[in-house]
């Protein structure tokens, strides 16, 4: 199989960001550990304030690399033009990536109230972060799966 230069490049730019998006799961990942043993203690403490804050940062930044750049170059190299999120997410579903669109969405929809600060509530924001981040490394892994096992994917990123 051939690939012209721009797949070529894409392809290039797609083995970065799963670099960059393996790193970001690795400092998302501590981050959660640190978090867990915080559930439901009412006065933190300064530096237990950091790590959450940290832990929320980090959700969106891996969050964002997911979906709004690695899901598109997929999309690209697929040749798939799907427009709306919504659509991308049912799509990843339909290609068995993801078990159930809502996952994905709802990790999306997290991620705009970390960034908006939506919740009032901050301790239910922690908590939304803390459920969520495990479902989030577990759709990442399942995608780094579909690229490592995909013929296609194999050979553009050679």
């Amino acid at each position: 199989m051939t690939f012209n230069e721009r797949e070529k490049q894409i392809g290039q730019q797609l083995k970065e960001d799963l670099e960059l998006l393996q790193k970001s799961v690795e400092v998302l990942t501590y981050s959660y550990g640190q978090c867990k043993p915080l559930v439901g203690k009412m006065d933190l403490q300064p530096e237990e304030k950091e790590a959450i804050e940290a832990l929320t940062a980090r959700f969106s930044r891996t969050s964002d690399l997911l979906t709004q750049k690695i899901v598109k170059i997929i999309l690209i190299l697929l040749k798939e033009d799907i427009a709306t999120f919504i659509d991308r997410a049912y799509f990843l579903e339909k290609l068995e990536i993801i078990t159930d669109a809502h996952q994905l969405i709802d990790i999306r929809s997290l991620r705009n109230e970390i960034a908006h600060e939506y919740s009032s509530d901050l301790s239910e924001l922690f908590k939304g972060v803390l459920n969520q981040t495990a479902l989030l490394i577990g759709v990442i892994k399942s995608l780094q799966e579909y690229i490592e096992n995909h013929p296609f994917f194999k050979n553009i990123l050679e």
